[in-house]
């Protein structure tokens, strides 16, 4: 019996099909920027299981998806950059470079039906100019970089990202992004949000600390932004 021949194109767009299918159920990450740096929001129904990290000093990581994809990921990040920057100081360490080694690590695993990582990421930075930059990183090691971000990327999120696009403005203060942000996600499909199931955290040029700017949402501090745009 012969072997049946799948062109290598079709073999990716079966992959492509299966991953889209995988995130399908995965609640909604957002990322934007505001005057003072980037928010990270989404809807987490697990106390103990994050979403949004700190991954160097004024660099965070946002990620949907397989939890042990996510994690071991995460993991590989984090070493990478504590690594380069023992070695050429801290200084050296940017998230554009990073970014180029999670696309390839991601893009080379996708191309490796074996080695599959069903994860979207999101990657934010700030620096000491108040410059902030986001970058997405989508399941075959496509980057695309903007003032905001959506993963997973797909027919279910298209509103998200529309709503994003229709209203983000440069130089939004926190309570307009976080507003934003909210709504975004109530807009696409995440009704039934409530502030208990919201895990929220910025990178904050504000941030008195010199290398540390990530700072985690307590409930307190969602439930008031909550309150205040419904």
């Amino acid at each position: 019996m012969n072997p049946i021949y799948v062109s290598p194109k079709e073999i990716k767009k079966d992959r492509e099909e299966f991953c889209t299918e995988e995130l399908r159920n995965c609640s909604p990450l957002v990322a934007l920027k505001f005057q003072e740096g980037i928010l990270f929001l989404t809807k987490n129904t697990s106390a103990a299981q994050n979403k949004i990290f700190e991954v160097y000093d004024k660099i965070a990581l946002g990620v949907v998806g397989y939890a042990i994809s996510a994690e071991n990921v995460k993991n590989w990040l984090v070493q990478n950059l504590t690594l380069h920057g023992f070695k050429h100081g801290k200084d050296s360490v940017r998230a554009k470079n990073a970014v180029t080694q999670l696309a390839e690590l991601i893009g080379g695993n996708f191309l490796d039906q074996s080695r599959l990582l069903i994860i979207e990421l999101v990657l934010g930075e700030v620096d000491d100019e108040k410059v902030s930059s986001i970058y997405r990183i989508s399941f075959d090691g496509i980057v695309t970089s903007s003032n905001f971000a959506v993963i997973p990327k797909h027919e279910n999120t298209s509103a998200i990202l529309e709503h994003l696009t229709a209203n983000f403005k440069e130089l939004l203060n926190f309570k307009e992004a976080f507003a934003l942000a909210l709504n975004s996600l109530r807009i696409g499909s995440e009704s039934d949000l409530r502030p208990e199931i919201i895990e929220a955290a910025v990178l904050d040029t504000s941030i008195k600390k010199e290398d540390c700017k990530f700072r985690r949402l307590s409930l307190k501090e969602i439930e008031e932004h909550f309150n205040s745009v419904f």
